[in-house]
């Protein structure tokens, strides 16, 4: 389970980046408490909801409340420009490999709370990590190592400035403002009159070249320059907004900037692979491949390998649902004969065997299961064609390693599908991710994480929403 090259960050912390933040600043907030579809009510009344810009998503929304009964409803946010941030802090920072760092999809979240006067509040909360935290979340072990370093920007749905945080390590160092107004010079200590930081946006297209190898190309979108204050007495401030009272959350909810993975920490007891009824399970892998072995594919046949993704939550990059769903990848091998039409297809997945051990699927390795997984709907896909030899390599590939021992962290389904594209020198998105369960963070490969990749390569090789094709052809 992953997200881009290195991120798409499966879980980090949403509800509270800072936790020391709820000593310094005590916002207006009210502890009546606020529903997910009271919060949606109010959006959709006071808002315009077919914004084509940016839409909440609102299956992943998290109700959650502070210990100060502070009640909140937070929503992910999904936007039609996927920028990547890069922020530069008193010097240049790198931008270098673009497309391993997190986009404002996986940065920007819609906050609801109310007020001391009982009015709903909604704002928008964004993430501008700096490298020192990408460096963090690299080295991360557990949950208990991820300290926010960064910016952090609050605005309104129209996109207006309300405020913004200076912070490093979970703890809030200085307020930020776009402008030096009188008043604002008056009342804090400014560092020089020029910015302590700059955030460039950046618009990144992803392909497939013809060699099929991933390539991305960057572009500058935007630049926004913040000048740094720090006030005499800081902590004795008094802000109205959502950030200034954040802590790590109660419940289930253990992330900020979310990568596009988890926004919640998971139980390895609710885990689920997903497989219809139909999907049988395949005892014989060789003879069900059989008319795929080397010496069966000519220059008479076209051929095609598909790699299909059943996303947790559709386009939202999440590594799974609140119910312990994990999504699922396979692959579709298909050739066709050149003068008469004839197909023959064969589409596998990677499986815990039945009634497997819990703790043992997320590390330690339990037995696995091919199954037949032409029936099952996937949300996004991508399709290559291939030589005969490179689709004999892939079926190699596919049934040596169809008796390795399924592990979450270490070998699941979406490694079992790379491997296969990887033997067949086929590039696709690596899709590592880093997944809290049991409150320990894993790397390891997602569907969720491929899946909201493949979503923006640039090409018509991606397809989405639909079923493979039927299994057809006899290998007898």
């Amino acid at each position: 389970m992953r997200f881009f090259p290195f991120c798409v960050v499966a879980v980090l912390l949403i509800a509270g980046i800072v936790n020391s933040c709820i000593n310094e600043t005590i916002p207006a907030w009210s502890n009546a408490e606020l529903s997910i579809d009271e919060a949606k009510y109010y959006f959709n009344k006071t808002f315009e909801k077919d914004s084509l810009e940016k839409k909440p998503l609102w299956p992943l929304a998290i109700q959650n409340k502070l210990p100060q009964n502070f009640n909140y409803v937070v929503v992910p946010l999904s936007f039609q420009e996927k920028l990547t941030p890069i922020l530069s802090q008193g010097g240049d920072e790198s931008a270098k490999n673009l497309e391993d760092k997190l986009t404002i999809n996986q940065l920007s979240y819609l906050y609801f709370y109310k007020n001391k006067q009982n009015k709903i509040k909604c704002e928008v909360v964004t993430y501008i990590p700096n490298d020192k935290y990408y460096t963090t979340l690299m080295e991360a072990k557990s949950l208990a190592t991820i300290k926010f370093s960064g910016f952090v920007l609050i605005e309104d749905w129209e996109k207006t400035f309300i405020s913004g945080y200076n912070v490093d390590e979970d703890t809030i160092i200085g307020e930020l403002a776009k402008n030096l107004s009188p008043e604002i010079t008056h009342k804090a200590r400014i560092k020089g009159n020029s910015p302590c930081g700059s955030v460039k946006w950046m618009r990144c297209v992803c392909s497939m070249d013809a060699a099929n190898r991933y390539q991305c190309t960057c572009t500058p979108y935007s630049i926004q320059d913040f000048y740094c204050l720090y006030y005499p007495n800081p902590a004795g401030s008094s802000t109205n907004n959502v950030i200034s009272a954040s802590s790590r959350g109660s419940g289930s909810l253990t992330a900020s900037p979310n990568g596009g993975l988890n926004s919640y920490n998971i139980s390895s007891r609710t885990l689920t692979f997903p497989a219809d009824p139909g999907e049988i399970i395949i005892s014989d892998l060789s003879k069900e491949l059989s008319c795929f072995s080397a010496g069966k594919n000519t220059p008479d046949f076209n051929y095609k390998i598909v790699v299909y993704v059943d996303e947790p939550y559709p386009s939202s990059g999440s590594s799974v649902t609140f119910g312990g769903d994990s999504g699922h990848t396979w692959v579709g091998f298909e050739k066709v004969h050149k003068k008469t039409g004839l197909i023959t297809t064969r589409t596998i997945g990677f499986y815990p065997a039945p009634d497997f051990n819990t703790f043992l699927v997320v590390r330690g390795g339990v037995k696995s299961a091919i199954r037949d997984n032409s029936s099952h709907y996937a949300d996004v896909s991508i399709s290559y064609d291939v030589t005969a030899l490179q689709f004999e390599n892939a079926v190699y590939e596919a049934r040596g390693s169809a008796t390795r021992s399924y592990s979450l962290e270490n070998y699941n389904c979406t490694n079992y599908a790379y491997d296969i594209c990887k033997a067949a020198n086929l590039t696709i998105p690596n899709p590592t991710t880093y997944v809290a369960i049991d409150g320990t963070i894993l790397k390891t490969y997602s569907p969720g994480g491929l899946g909201f990749f493949l979503r923006h390569l640039n090409t018509n090789a991606v397809r989405l929403n639909h079923f493979p094709p039927k299994k057809q052809g006899s290998c007898n």
